[in-house]
């Protein structure tokens, strides 16, 4: 599944793929080639995760935002996609009446 995201101004594909970066990553967000990339074979909750995690990543580096290191941006956008999955899923009716209203 193929993708075109705006995202702060540029486009970025969105792509599902058997397996990312030829490792243990379940996802990756590349701001020099505008590219999101998720492991297609996840469970639900995990690939919902990943895809926020992935979005927040690019959200920041779309923005021109940078961490003082990998681990504090990781750190940031896990805590972050974490906290939004559980929200949505929560607070699906609020979300739909005062967000994408």
């Amino acid at each position: 599944m193929k993708t075109k995201l705006k995202i702060g101004g540029f486009t970025w594909d969105y792509n599902e793929l058997e397996e990312v970066n030829e490792g243990r990553n379940m996802g990756s967000s590349t701001f020099e080639t505008l590219k999101i990339e998720i492991q297609k074979d996840l469970k639900k909750d995990v690939k919902k995760s990943t895809i926020l995690h992935e979005l927040f990543h690019s959200f920041f580096s779309s923005s021109g935002y940078s961490f003082k290191s990998s681990k504090e941006e990781d750190d940031t956008v896990d805590i972050l996609a974490m906290s939004m999955l559980q929200f949505l899923k929560d607070n699906p009716k609020f979300f739909k009446d005062n967000i994408l209203k």
